[in-house]
């Protein structure tokens, strides 16, 4: 670059008034002072509503868990609890693991909430998905948001690839859209095999480091079985649910939750980590 290219371009920068100018942190500071505060989406669940500090659009959290343990039944009580506990927001389903039908029956056994969903879904295509969420927002004016059921559905299989690579593309577009769309997204996502005795965490969801690294929540769900020492007769279909991932509060605990008319509320008894 001569330098009248140069100093053509130093004077168009000095004029550049686009969105992503640079900003001097005192008038960033003010700019969002006066944007009205993002809203907050609460669960049923206080503990788990205090740990995280409620769910806020344009987040991504993943849930996930042993196959069995609760991840889609979590999400569904997270439907319910949104509609009735943070005035009406509207969730849009992706449900891959049930057929439609059945995946209705499962909430129609304790109630219908207000929900969105395609009853055709297309698998391995984020531009179909994405085109799904304008195409709610454009029909029905309101989308606060979105649950799939499961991640590894959207992201196109390959035999040639690294697929921790795709799975990070992907995540990454799952990043965008919710900030694009100002959604909270909620990933369901599947664990690797590991030896039946042994708990699950973060590091064991398939395709881990992606998953992790991009979102901004990752909470683990572990069901309280017959065999495991804090199970408790008198209270069955308990459940922990566990934050081993919080970007914008820092804080790890356990909740523990008991399953009850189709959602999980927190027990009486809690116990910290």
């Amino acid at each position: 670059m001569d330098s009248i290219e140069y100093m053509e371009r130093e004077k168009k920068m000095a004029e550049y008034d686009g969105l992503d100018k640079v900003w001097k942190s005192n008038e960033a500071d003010e700019y969002f002072k006066n944007l009205k505060k993002p809203e907050i989406f609460n669960s049923g669940i206080g503990k788990l509503n205090r740990i995280l500090g409620g769910f806020k659009p344009g987040e991504v959290v993943v849930i996930s868990g042993k196959s069995g343990d609760g991840k889609t039944t979590l999400a569904r009580s997270l439907t319910y609890d949104f509609t009735l506990c943070s005035h009406e927001k509207h969730s849009l389903w992706f449900s891959y693991e049930l057929p439609p039908r059945e995946f209705l029956r499962k909430f129609k056994e304790h109630g219908m909430p207000y929900f969105y969903m395609p009853i055709h879904l297309m698998s391995a295509d984020m531009q179909w998905f994405e085109d799904k969420i304008i195409e709610t927002r454009c029909k029905y004016n309101q989308l606060d948001i979105v649950f799939l059921d499961h991640l590894h559905y959207i992201v196109p299989p390959t035999k040639y690839q690294n697929m921790s690579i795709i799975i990070g593309e992907a995540m990454r577009s799952f990043v965008r859209i919710a900030h694009d769309y100002n959604i909270v997204l909620f990933l369901i996502a599947h664990i690797k095999n590991i030896d039946p005795k042994e708990l699950a965490h973060k590091e064991h969801i398939r395709d881990s480091s992606f998953c992790v690294q991009e979102s901004d929540a990752v909470i683990m769900i572990r069901r309280i079985l017959p065999h495991h020492t804090e199970y408790n007769p008198d209270m069955p279909n308990c459940a922990c649910l566990s934050v081993e991932k919080n970007r914008r509060e820092g804080i790890l605990q356990d909740v523990d939750v008991q399953l009850k008319n189709g959602r999980f509320y927190e027990e009486i008894s809690e116990r910290s980590v």
